[in-house]
């Protein structure tokens, strides 16, 4: 094509068709209403400049020059297009095509196809079924272009992204068995452009013998592209008789093929569509289930004043917090399960349904952790534990604590000295700690008024900075002391601000979970 001098283009169906008009290197060929057009076309659809055709170091270019109305090449809506032998170009209610590309005769005028008149009202049919939005097109344009064919299947493989073909959208005449062999193909994707075989054509006896083997005496085979890459193949047998398909039919399926890109594209910027709806929906049920793991901003109803600081790392968290009681006692749980996502969110959620049922019971620190130790054990995944921690205030100050794998209950005296409370090392949720967990006791004391109970996650003192230094529990112990007796959401927001400072921008690892309460 890089020496091509002319191109012939014809005016196949509209007002006025019939004519054919030259392209050669001296000028772009205009078209459009205006009377200085090369191509003069009528029409309310149809611009005083409505688009240009030049040949263009030796390639036939069309470009569209109206801003209000659109210029079509093979069914796809274009602004600029490179043309090649038979392409279809719609202007309005006409239908112009490319004869020939170089000064040599046409290969399509004067040949069978440009007499066969219902081929040729076929692919106008196909180019305007796929410039539609209809369900069900491709089975369509598939179906309409088989009936002028001499083939017996006509069928689109669909390509995964995983490299994976299989057949997808397939016609077929007379209600003959549709399963095409995905082996034909491969050897178009293995050829990377058209591919036609034939029984009496010579062609390699490893493909003959396919072909015998499947009864097809002929095939044709182009891919379907999207931008740069190969999405489909399109098939098109004859199992009767060898000779029927040609290279002009070959022609035929490649315009057919790139009329299928947009649609191609179309589909996936619906399956993107529909994959972040599906993602949007996924975030929306996280967060109902993260709401069902959270008891809100504080423990409104029940004996002193607490505040809740809860800040999931990502959509499905592995913390957890519950409160149960009223202005006589207030017993709290905060438990951090292993790992992150899906399988840690729905284990914190059993933990959830199950610690309102103990505390509703009246359970202590250390009965609380036993008992949702003995719920879980038996139906949490193998490789799964949690940790936790529990307490119990009463309204004149007395209080108890236990904890298991988690880090200390603090105990922030108003005076600025911080006392821990350490958590018995192990894991629950796992049957090897049945013993370990036997062993497990109350701490006991009082608080007085403006004393704090500080539960919190490993989010807090496993904060990392980005040399990977670790808050650690001193530097928990310094943040809540620097603000000792203050109200608990002051202190709360002190602890989270010491720990946001402390990351210096390092991303946020892990779930964190902070509660802090008491008297006056």
């Amino acid at each position: 094509m890089s020496n091509a001098e002319s191109a012939l283009i014809r005016h196949v169906a509209g007002p006025g068709s019939g004519r054919e008009v030259e392209v050669s290197r001296s000028g772009p060929l205009t078209i459009g209403r205006d009377q200085a057009c090369g191509l003069r076309l009528e029409g309310a659809t149809v611009s005083r400049q409505h688009a240009s055709i030049r040949l263009e170091a030796g390639e036939l270019q069309v470009e569209l020059l109206s801003s209000g109305n659109p210029l079509w090449v093979n069914g796809s809506r274009v602004q600029h297009a490179s043309l090649r032998l038979w392409d279809l170009v719609v202007i309005g209610q006409h239908v112009l095509r490319v004869e020939r590309i170089g000064s040599g005769s046409s290969s399509v005028s004067g040949g069978r196809v440009d007499g066969d008149a219902s081929l040729l009202s076929c692919l106008l049919e196909v180019q305007r079924l796929l410039a539609t939005d209809e369900e069900l097109v491709v089975e369509h344009a598939l179906s309409v272009l088989l009936t002028a064919l001499p083939a017996t299947r006509l069928a689109l493989f669909e390509i995964a992204p995983d490299g994976v073909i299989s057949q997808g959208p397939t016609a077929v005449r007379d209600g003959g068995d549709p399963l095409m062999s995905a082996a034909f193909a491969k050897r178009v994707l293995d050829h990377g452009g058209g591919v036609m075989l034939d029984e009496g054509a010579g062609d390699s006896p490893d493909w003959t013998a396919t072909m015998r083997e499947q009864s097809v005496r002929s095939i044709l085979g182009v891919p379907v592209r999207s931008g740069e890459a190969v999405r489909g193949v399109l098939l098109c047998d004859n199992r009767s008789q060898p000779g029927q398909l040609d290279f002009t039919h070959l022609r035929v399926l490649d315009a057919l093929a790139r009329s299928l890109e947009h649609v191609v594209q179309r589909d996936e910027l619906r399956r993107f569509a529909a994959e972040r709806l599906r993602s949007e929906a996924e975030v929306a049920a996280a967060r109902q289930i993260q709401e069902f793991l959270s008891v809100g901003s504080g423990g409104s109803g029940v004996c002193g004043s607490w505040q809740v600081i809860y800040r999931p790392a990502l959509d499905l968290a592995g913390d957890m917090h519950a409160v149960q009681g009223d202005a006589g006692s207030a017993t709290w749980l905060v438990a951090d399960v292993s790992g992150k996502g899906l399988p840690a969110a729905l284990v914190a959620a059993m933990l959830k349904s199950s610690s309102s049922r103990r505390l509703r019971e009246g359970a202590g620190p250390r009965d609380l952790l036993l008992g949702l130790h003995q719920d879980l054990v038996a139906i949490m995944p193998p490789t799964m534990f949690f940790t936790a921690c529990a307490v119990r205030m009463a309204s004149d100050g007395a209080f108890s604590a236990c904890g298991i794998g988690h880090p200390s209950v603090l105990v922030v005296r108003r005076s600025g000295s911080v006392e821990r409370i350490p958590a018995v090392p192990g894991m629950l949720g796992l049957r090897m700690v049945d013993l370990m967990v036997r062993n497990l006791e109350e701490a006991t004391g009082r608080l007085m008024p403006g004393d704090r109970l500080a539960l919190l996650t490993d989010g807090a003192t496993e904060a990392m900075d980005p040399d990977d230094g670790m808050l650690g529990e001193d530097g928990v112990c310094r943040a809540l002391a620097a603000v000792a007796g203050r109200p608990p959401a002051e202190m709360a927001a002190a602890l989270e601000a010491a720990i946001t400072a402390f990351r210096r921008g390092e991303p946020v690892s892990d779930d964190l979970t902070v509660v802090i309460g008491g008297l006056g």
